[in-house]
């Protein structure tokens, strides 16, 4: 039973590095007896001969007989095209050059030796013809070394003519030596082939070749075109160590690669080795790509260094898209000098600058732990006449709604505030300032640059009082909104209301959110979608969700923050009442009041009802709540609520279902569908405490 060859791959390769195949060089480093002309060199200068013609019908074509269909004409035409690439233009200006048979055989050696460098393989062979055919000249290393170099030929060469070649210098017994050794090299560096370019340096070491700087060169060059990095760069490495010359064409090449397959922390450390040695300056094209590349792939050290030696001495003008990345980079570092470099670059150039490019800057500064600075750029957008919404002070809203590592001093005593100190609770607030320093920090920041005439934008206060709430500081809150129309001439938006009802909804604090439901229908602010949640979710948990507040007072709420839509999910064991607590936490153990439980729940019906006459759709917990607190106290609306939920695409849960099937039975029978709907009449109360309770705003509970 014969055994299986190994297979020389790269895993054989990696796994057994000192193996060393038996290879066709094997022949070349085997000694021979000194060979005398006879038939056998005539026939191996034949065999020259046959090599060359096969090379060069393979070059024009002949190996691709199937994709020609008149094989003269297009032959033809196909070696013509090839000669025009490959032939330099002195040979089509100089008609009446002296032919080759004329030259004599030194001087024929001498323009094969320049052409093949060139690599003009045409040019190459014909000479080759020349000696072989015309001159007697016997097949020697100096004829097969100029046909491997001018295989370096993108067009002409491939890594097999070269293997073929090799094989044809191992039967004819000519041994290679160093310089045709580097001319084999050479060639692979154009056209890859790790295993023979591992047993040309295994075969130079035997026979103890030194490799000259170009060799050494060449042999990276060609690990980089088999992808083979991490070596290529040790490879370079190894040859600054050894002070061996790399060629700025390879650092070039190397760069260029590396850029191209976006390994950018190998294309910074040959920037940096570029820049070390100093020999040549680099081209704008390539500082442009490593930019590009760079900001694409946010490579902070690079961009940096880019921007600060290329871009700001105006060496170097960076389109408007990679100003764009260099942006965005900066905002995510908070790399405030690069950011408002880049905006002095995009004003230089006229660039109409948008709410984008601010946000950008804003998240620098926050990102720096800048917030007077960050603030000023809301004032900046607001003068200018950008909108500011939401999604525009999100990184503000991110950025106050995280406790400090450390406060400096000029943000730690901000100036005193007019709009806190009137109303009465100033210990209440430094002892919350402790615990939400960052909300109250911004809002006070926002009360001196009132004080200069500046335009405070509602969005931004909006984001401290829904910082606050985040951090559970409902009262922190409601003292900014006292003292918002200190900084704000405009006053509150349905926002402002609708943070407020998600802080009340999350405290249980009903009557509050009465009081400012009142408020907002004296301000004559319009309600939203979210306005009628918060409240329905207010008035629900008020009358059917004491048993699942904590022990802080809290309701423990699942639904997503408030920046988004979304639907939240309650405890479903809510049907029954066994205890009930204050906004302090305290719990009472007994059942609450019947009729303030009934007026509760009723509340957030009436709610629901004036929510659906305004055409708005609750969320689905919204919808889950308000059947759990209805199967409380058996409110007959409960089924229309269910079949309004699925109405509007939600499922209602099988808990749900059960329970509603369990309290009414009978209209379980008739498929939810047999009760007339609740969004009939418009109601302006909420059990009688407020007038048309409008609101609107963010998610959240």
């Amino acid at each position: 039973m014969s055994t299986r060859p190994l297979v020389n791959d790269a895993l054989w390769r990696c796994l057994c590095p000192n193996y060393r195949p038996a290879s066709l060089l094997s022949a070349l480093a085997s000694p021979r007896p000194n060979r005398i002309p006879s038939e056998t060199a005539r026939h191996s200068r034949l065999q020259l001969t046959s090599a060359a013609q096969t090379l060069q019908s393979s070059r024009n074509g002949d190996v691709f007989p199937g994709n020609i269909s008149s094989p003269a004409p297009q032959h033809a035409t196909h070696r013509t095209q090839r000669q025009s690439r490959a032939a330099p233009l002195s040979h089509l200006k100089k008609k009446d050059e002296t032919p080759l048979v004329l030259f004599p055989t030194a001087e024929l050696y001498d323009r094969l030796r320049v052409e093949a460098a060139k690599g003009n393989h045409e040019e190459v062979m014909t000479i080759v013809r020349i000696l072989v055919k015309d001159r007697r000249e016997w097949p020697n290393v100096r004829l097969y070394a100029a046909i491997l170099h001018s295989f370096s030929s993108p067009a002409e060469g491939t890594a097999g003519k070269v293997r073929k070649v090799l094989e044809e210098m191992a039967e004819g017994g000519i041994d290679l030596d160093a310089g045709t050794c580097h001319c084999v090299l050479e060639a692979l560096a154009v056209h890859p082939d790790y295993l023979l370019r591992e047993e040309i340096l295994t075969y130079m070491r035997d026979r103890w070749f030194t490799l000259t700087d170009r060799g050494h060169n060449m042999v990276v060059a060609g690990l980089l075109r088999d992808r083979l990095f991490e070596q290529a760069m040790q490879k370079i490495e190894d040859m600054l160590t050894q002070r061996i010359m790399v060629a700025d064409w390879l650092l070039d090449k190397a760069m260029w690669i590396m850029l191209d397959y976006e390994e950018m922390e190998e294309a910074w450390q040959l920037l940096q080795t570029r820049q070390r040695e100093g020999r040549t300056s680099i081209g704008q094209a390539m500082w442009m790509h490593f930019l590009d590349v760079a900001s694409r792939r946010g490579h902070v050290d690079s961009i940096t260094h880019i921007w600060n030696t290329r871009v700001s001495p105006s060496y170097l003008n960076p389109p408007t898209g990679t100003c764009m990345l260099v942006l965005s980079v900066a905002a995510r570092h908070g790399l405030v000098k690069l950011a408002t470099d880049v905006f002095r670059v995009l004003t230089a150039r006229d660039t109409i600058l948008t709410s984008q490019h601010y946000e950008m800057l804003l998240e620098a500064y926050l990102n720096a732990d800048d917030l007077r600075s960050a603030l000023s750029v809301l004032l900046v957008m607001a003068e200018a006449g950008l909108r500011i919404d939401e999604a525009s002070i999100s990184p503000l809203y991110f950025y106050l709604k995280h406790p400090p590592a450390f406060t400096s001093a000029d943000d730690a005593n901000p100036e005193p505030s007019a709009g806190l100190a009137e109303t009465g609770t100033e210990t209440e607030t430094e002892t919350q300032e402790k615990e939400d320093i960052r909300p109250l920090q911004a809002f006070k920041l926002l009360q001196s640059f009132a004080m200069q005439s500046r335009r405070i934008p509602i969005a931004a206060v909006n984001a401290c009082l829904s910082a606050s709430i985040q951090l559970n500081n409902l009262a922190c809150a409601v003292e900014m909104y006292k003292a918002l129309h200190t900084i704000c001439k405009g006053g509150p938006n349905t926002d402002t209301f609708n943070i407020l009802f998600q802080g009340c909804h999350k405290d249980g604090r009903k009557e509050l959110a009465m009081f400012l439901a009142e408020e907002m229908s004296k301000l004559d602010i319009n309600p939203d979608a979210l306005t009628y949640d918060r409240l329905i979710l207010v008035c629900a948990f008020a009358g059917a969700g004491a048993e699942i507040r904590d022990a802080s007072g809290h309701v423990p709420i699942t639904q997503d923050n408030e920046h988004e839509n979304a639907g939240i999910a309650q405890n479903p064991n809510t049907s029954t009442i066994s205890e009930r607590s204050d906004s302090d936490g305290t719990l009472h153990p007994g059942h609450a009041d019947r009729q303030k439980l009934e007026n509760d729940i009723k509340d957030a019906f009436l709610y629901y009802e004036e929510m659906c006459t305004q055409r708005f759709r609750a969320r689905k917990g919204t919808y889950e709540m308000l059947i759990k607190a209805g199967l409380t106290i058996g409110d007959a609306r409960v089924p229309s609520v269910v079949r309004d939920m699925r109405e509007v695409g939600y499922r209602p849960g099988r808990e749900i279902l059960r329970k509603v099937g369990e309290v009414f039975p009978e209209v379980l029978e008739k498929g939810l569908g047999g009760v007339e709907g609740v969004g009939g009449g418009g109601v302006g109360t909420g059990g009688g405490e407020v007038d048309g309770a409008g609101a609107g705003g963010r998610e959240g509970g």
